[in-house]
């Protein structure tokens, strides 16, 4: 099985939260596989190849679908768990949210289907976990003052010391590899 952690930097909502990230994240970086920067969220299915894996998922957003992207084939941001659910490509999922999250009983049917599931405001349920991936994602639409910055600093961090693992994702429409992806699961 492979831990995947997922962090939408959108998550942070002060320099305190800030700070606890960068340090978890200098912890992790240096044993993992892999260290993904990503523009959108949605662009992490490029990244999850097969059904035995577990996803850390640090973000402000529950992303299980939100209004009309809860049951909709459009794959974007705010959906692209309950793709991933739906399409079984994950089998555990653990949301690492704010006090200020938004969920609602309803969008919890979804996660039912999966093996575990937890959503917690505790960071340090990471610490102890080996990730195969660092999936970081800069989420411009929904960040504040700090995100950006700090998706900058961390880019030049792994580009400097982790240059050999980092993948900097240029994917410029991501609805064009869904195609491709959804094809490779009806023939297979």
């Amino acid at each position: 099985m492979k831990n995947i952690l997922s962090v939408d930097l959108d998550w942070i909502k002060d320099t305190r939260q800030a700070i606890s990230l960068i340090s978890l994240l200098m912890k992790k970086l240096k044993d993992c596989e892999k260290i993904i920067f990503l523009k959108e969220h949605q662009q992490l299915l490029k990244y999850v190849e097969n059904y035995d894996n577990t996803i850390y998922n640090i973000d402000h957003h529950h992303d299980f679908g939100y209004d009309d992207f809860i049951a909709t084939t459009e794959f974007r941001e705010g959906n692209w768990l309950h793709f991933l659910i739906n399409n079984n490509i994950i089998k555990n999922y653990f949301w690492i949210n704010n006090v200020g999250s938004d969920l609602k009983k309803e969008n919890l049917n979804i996660v039912r289907e999966l093996e575990s599931y937890l959503h917690t405001i505790d960071l340090n349920i990471c610490n102890e976990i080996n990730f195969s991936k660092i999936i970081i994602c800069e989420s411009f639409e929904y960040s504040n003052n700090i995100s950006p910055l700090i998706y900058n600093i961390l880019l030049e961090i792994c580009k400097c010391n982790y240059k050999d693992k980092t993948i900097i994702d240029s994917t410029k429409n991501i609805a064009s590899y869904i195609k491709l992806y959804q094809n490779k699961i009806k023939t297979n």
